[in-house]
């Protein structure tokens, strides 16, 4: 976005704001400008293995007090999973977030009343290591 019109004079006069700063800067800063993903998978017989790197650049979350604006720094992640398929059958488990990597913290006049650690923004969430495991079966 290069260019916001002003507000209009009804709004103005009404003490409201149809886009503000914290609405322009979600769809401007609000989001990493670039996201790098290697990964390699690799298959022997029945068995499979994979492994992703990925790395979120930074990003900017504006609030309505521009003193509270906060900068999260980039950040990889790395994920692995290992699979089996035999047959009809396929039978999988990984781990994502490996490292556990949490982002950044907010800083505590926007944590609302320390509820809130991490910006909800955050491109890879907020919930540390995950694992999981699949079993499939195809007919």
């Amino acid at each position: 976005m290069r260019h916001v019109d002003d507000n209009p004079a009804l709004l103005s006069a009404n003490n409201l704001t149809l886009i503000d700063r914290v609405t322009l800067a979600r769809a401007t800063v609000g989001s990493p400008k670039d996201k790098l993903v290697a990964s390699a998978e690799h298959r022997w017989g029945p068995w499979s293995g994979r492994v992703a790197a990925s790395r979120y650049g930074s990003f900017v979350i504006r609030q309505s007090n521009a003193a509270n604006d906060q900068t999260f720094g980039a950040a990889w992640l790395l994920d692995v999973s290992a699979g089996w398929e035999q047959g009809a059958w396929q039978v999988s488990a990984g781990v994502d977030n490996l490292t556990d990597r949490y982002p950044d913290r907010v800083i505590a006049a926007n944590a609302i009343g320390g509820i809130l650690a991490y910006n909800q923004f955050s491109p890879f969430g907020f919930n540390g290591r995950q694992y999981y495991a699949k079993v499939g079966y195809r007919w």
